[in-house]
């Protein structure tokens, strides 16, 4: 079965994501993004963490989450922000993963040291080689994005990986529906697409 996850970021507080009548994975362009995943015949889900605000966001709660879904090779994993955070640590945590294809939107390496303690620490040093498990790897981000450290970790993928195909904005900020003016997304699904 044709499959993909979709992971989305971190809030700043819990009474911010309250302002909101639904859940975080339906902000911005994620809901457009499964709904297009849908349409085109690849089962997509979109994975609403536990906690994903500050100070109360871990790695535990969201691997208790994310362990349930099953990762193969005809598997597509998108992650906005934090998100990317979390794929970094976990497919680090496991070696056997292969999938199709990874998206990767405003990156985040926790350089800045924005995330909860503990959330990105490693028993070893990052390893750019988790990308070669995957037949296509595809970097997103914004010459304007606002959150700290987004920009050296893009600068730094793109350094420890010359593989990655990279998809550089000036004016999408952090890919919020603020800042692009739309839910929609058709730079992102043109990439996506050719992985189905």
């Amino acid at each position: 079965m044709k499959k993909a996850i979709i992971l989305h970021g971190i809030n700043k507080s819990k009474e911010s994501a309250a302002e909101y009548l639904l859940p975080v994975t339906t902000w911005h362009w994620l809901g457009w993004l499964q709904q297009k995943y849908n349409l085109a015949d690849v089962n997509c889900q979109n994975v609403l963490f536990p906690h994903s605000w500050y100070p109360d966001k871990t790695f535990e709660d969201d691997y208790e989450v994310f362990k349930s879904f099953k990762i193969d090779e005809d598997t597509r994993l998108i992650g906005w922000s934090a998100g990317t955070t979390f794929l970094f640590k976990y497919l680090s945590k496991h070696p056997e993963i292969k999938a199709r294809h990874l998206v990767l939107l405003a990156p985040y390496l926790n350089t800045t040291k924005l995330l909860p303690e503990g959330y990105f620490d490693f028993e070893t040093e990052f390893d750019p080689k988790i990308f070669g498990r995957f037949n296509r790897v595809d970097l997103f981000y914004s010459t304007d994005d606002p959150i700290p450290g987004i920009l050296e970790s893009a600068e730094k993928l793109i350094e420890m990986f010359p593989n990655i195909i990279v998809h550089k904005f000036e004016n999408h900020g952090h890919f919020k529906e603020q800042e692009m003016g739309t839910k929609e997304f058709p730079e992102l699904w043109e990439v996506c697409k050719k992985e189905i």
